[in-house]
């Protein structure tokens, strides 16, 4: 049986980029702790059945060193041990697969003469984020007044990605990477990221983050689109301590939401309390980013604005685990705005099935035609 030489430091660096621990792996590959010392290889076919297991490209594993993957697009994150961190296989792969998405919608927008969306790239942090966001919000026609159709935040939410959609953006929230639900995607990493285009601009949003922060980061992520940047982001209604850029994302997406003008100041924490549990209700807004705009207007200290923001986080319930629609889900993970193009596309005869099922993620034709028909294709 043919052994194959890999050095030991590229079955360290897949276990790692993997995010796979040894110990995890070792009822599948009993001697994988001898391949790593270097006293044992595997067999071709142990190899290739590792690189699945780890997630990493087959190839990879015959290059002598690790390969260098910085992230492909800009790092806002906040927190400096995250940057400094080598980018987990789990992020690379997400951004990958997105900026595929958006590569193909950019060539069937050209092709197609699709409008531009005009408005990517026209800010500039020397604007006041106030007036940002009031442009921004009379885009999306997300003004107070007009959520009020919406029975609550959540349902608020899924207004806001069907505006942003219809506002030009591509916008996909998943929690695990692609549709491989052993493959959960870290919040603690980032919370989302945006593609800057004229024709494809694309935000994604970490859906296993808690839902009450996913509006928050749709917005953040919007202000960056208005500045014409793309980037990866961590940010959350919970912190104050950024700055620059990041700091002005954060008060464009704050009064995109939650406009200064609704908000009272008040005194003591069971009013500041009630106040943003009253705004979470009248503007169809998560309480995360109702007590944070409280503590704004009411120059609240940090201790006393993480006291509450913990009160409310508390308070929220827990994250459904598992279940639901899957064909819901599977147009969440993706975006309906591109979904309805890439099946009007292949219905046409412009698009290939098989490049259909790799942009929307699903598997056979009996899906696709599934899929279809929950998007009103016959």
């Amino acid at each position: 049986m043919t052994r194959v030489p890999i050095r030991p430091e590229m079955l360290r660096w897949a276990c790692e980029r993997g995010n796979c621990e040894v110990h995890d792996l070792a009822a599948r590959f009993p001697q994988l702790p001898a391949w790593q010392r270097g006293e044992k290889q595997p067999t071709f076919k142990q190899l290739e059945a590792f690189a699945q297991a780890t997630h990493v490209p087959f190839g990879y594993l015959f290059l002598p060193a690790p390969p260098e993957e910085p992230l492909p697009i800009a790092d806002f994150r906040a927190h400096s041990a995250i940057r400094n961190r080598r980018p987990s296989g789990d992020l690379l792969d997400t951004i990958y697969a997105q900026q595929r998405r958006q590569d193909w919608f950019r060539e069937h927008a050209t092709v197609e003469r699709l409008d531009p969306v005009p408005w990517i790239g026209t800010e500039s942090l020397d604007a006041a984020p106030a007036t940002v966001a009031a442009k921004l919000r009379e885009r999306l026609d997300f003004e107070p007044d007009a959520r009020r159709s919406a029975s609550n935040w959540v349902e608020a939410t899924r207004v806001l990605v069907s505006r942003l959609e219809a506002l030009g953006v591509l916008v996909a929230i998943n929690g695990v990477v692609e549709n491989n639900t052993s493959r959960p995607l870290d919040p603690e990493e980032f919370r989302g990221f945006c593609l800057a285009d004229t024709r494809a601009p694309l935000i994604f949003v970490n859906g296993a983050d808690h839902k009450a922060s996913q509006a928050f980061t749709l917005c953040h992520e919007l202000a960056h689109l208005a500045l014409g940047q793309s980037g990866l982001s961590d940010e959350d209604p919970g912190r104050f301590e950024q700055e620059g850029r990041e700091r002005w994302c954060d008060e464009v997406a704050s009064e995109i939401l939650v406009p200064l003008t609704r908000v009272d100041a008040v005194r003591g924490e069971t009013a500041i309390l009630e106040h943003a549990a009253r705004l979470s209700r009248d503007l169809r807004v998560s309480p995360l980013v109702t007590v944070r705009r409280v503590a704004e207007r009411s120059a609240m200290s940090d201790a006393s604005f993480r006291h509450c923001y913990r009160r409310v986080h508390d308070s929220l319930p827990e994250k459904a685990q598992g279940g639901g629609d899957f064909y819901a889900i599977a147009l969440t993970r993706v975006g309906k705005r591109l979904a309805r193009e890439v099946v009007a596309s292949t219905l046409e005869g412009n698009t290939t099935y098989m490049e259909a099922f790799r942009l929307l993620g699903v598997r056979g034709s009996d899906t696709f035609r599934r899929l279809s028909s929950r998007l009103g294709f016959a």
